[in-house]
């Protein structure tokens, strides 16, 4: 077993080795809480007696976001949870809520690279590679254990969330297909075959908006994004040097 330096860590949003992101999630959660505590208010009479006769916010303590993660952890696992926490109307706002504090950020291209651009960044790096070597490159399959945040956080970047927050046991797949193409056409990408790139969540496919113009996907079939567009778009994304921009504040 091997382990890596935590500021190496991009498996999650990682705030702890980012000052600058740890920051922008600070003001995206203040912002959460102007707009949704409002919203909240309006459960007290349904839900403060399950929690000490306190008001339930964004910002309480417990905060909802814990609050809601207890619930669902419960109920997933047969433990019995106040009916009315599962009301639809009670979970809907409660769920929008914690959305918008924990991934409201991924609206801004910043939050974007500091979040999610590395993870993407190696992602397309190792599909390049497997395109480029093909069988002489032994990686068939990559698994990565990671957070709910981080499979919403992808999404969100790719901008496919559908800002519901992701159930237990979910996943995310990268598939990289190939077809032959033209010798001339092998020149010019540096490839022996077309490449193309399908994501896919919970097993339903997603078509990937940085891929709709036709000269990014497979011909009549825009789920699969060419691995060039896939490339372009996150390499546009991943930060040229992460540490540096983690110092950095725009304001300053």
């Amino acid at each position: 077993m091997t382990s890596r330096h935590g500021k190496d860590e991009n498996l999650v949003a990682n705030s702890v080795a980012c000052s600058r992101l740890r920051e922008l999630q600070a003001e995206f959660a203040a912002l959460a809480s102007k707009e949704h505590n409002p919203k909240l208010a309006q459960l007290d009479h349904r839900l403060s007696h399950l929690n000490d006769d306190r008001p339930i916010r964004v910002d309480s303590k417990p905060r909802l976001s814990g609050v809601l993660d207890t619930i669902r952890a419960a109920d997933v696992h047969g433990i019995a949870v106040p009916s009315e926490f599962l009301a639809p109307d009670v979970v809907s706002i409660m769920e929008g809520a914690v959305v918008a504090e924990w991934f409201g950020g991924y609206q801004t291209q910043e939050f974007r690279r500091l979040a999610m651009g590395r993870l993407l960044d190696d992602l397309q790096s190792k599909m390049h590679r497997k395109a480029v070597m093909s069988i002489r490159d032994p990686l068939k399959i990559a698994v990565n254990a990671c957070h709910d945040t981080s499979l919403a956080g992808i999404m969100s970047t790719l901008d496919v969330f559908d800002n519901r927050w992701p159930a237990f046991t979910s996943s995310i797949t990268f598939e990289l297909h190939s077809q032959p193409k033209s010798i001339l056409a092998s020149i010019f990408t540096g490839y022996d075959h077309s490449h193309y790139v399908r994501m896919r969540y919970q097993n339903k496919t997603l078509r990937l908006p940085a891929c709709a113009a036709p000269s990014d996907h497979l011909p009549d079939h825009p789920e699969f994004c060419t691995l060039e567009a896939f490339r372009r778009f996150v390499r546009n994304l991943a930060p040229d040097d992460w540490e540096a921009e983690c110092l950095v504040n725009p304001r300053t």
